[in-house]
C-alpha cells in the first residue's frame, strides 16, 4: 500500500463521491466527505484566517481516506499558533488493508506542520 497524500481538487471529486458511497455502503454512516475542494463553511480567501482544507489519502489513484484541516489562531502564552485537526474517516473502517491509514493521516498532518504537537501532549 503506496499511500499518497495531497490537496483535494476538482479532478478527485468524482473519487471522493466513489470513496463516500464505498464508506456509506459497509458502515451506513451518514457523514460524507466533501465533493468540493472548497469549503462551503470557511473557505481559504485572502485575508481570512480561519478557513478549511481537505486532504485526501490516495492508493494507486482512488481515494481510500480523508481529514480536514481547519487553520484557526489561538494564543497560547505569548505564541499564537495555527491548529485544527478533524473528521478524519478512513477504510480502515471496514477494510483491514487500511487499518492504519487513520494514525498515517495523523502523522502526516503532524508533518505538515499545522498540528502544533506541544499542544497534544502539553508545554514546558
Amino acid at each position: 500500500m503506496a499511500i499518497v497524500l495531497r490537496p483535494h481538487s476538482e479532478e478527485l471529486s468524482a473519487e471522493v463521491n466513489a470513496f463516500n458511497r464505498r464508506v456509506h455502503s459497509a458502515t451506513n454512516l451518514t457523514y460524507v466527505f466533501p465533493e468540493s475542494p472548497v469549503s462551503v463553511w470557511l473557505p481559504k480567501t485572502d485575508g481570512r484566517s480561519i478557513f478549511q482544507e481537505f486532504f485526501l489519502a490516495l492508493d494507486d489513484g482512488t481515494v481510500r481516506g480523508a481529514y480536514i484541516l481547519k487553520h484557526q489562531p489561538f494564543l497560547m502564552g505569548n505564541e499564537t499558533l495555527s491548529i485544527g485537526y478533524y473528521l478524519p474517516v478512513s477504510e480502515g473502517l471496514f477494510d483491514r488493508k487500511y487499518a492504519s491509514l487513520a494514525a498515517q493521516l495523523l502523522i502526516e498532518g503532524l508533518e505538515l506542520g499545522v498540528l502544533q504537537l506541544q499542544v497534544l501532549v502539553g508545554r514546558e
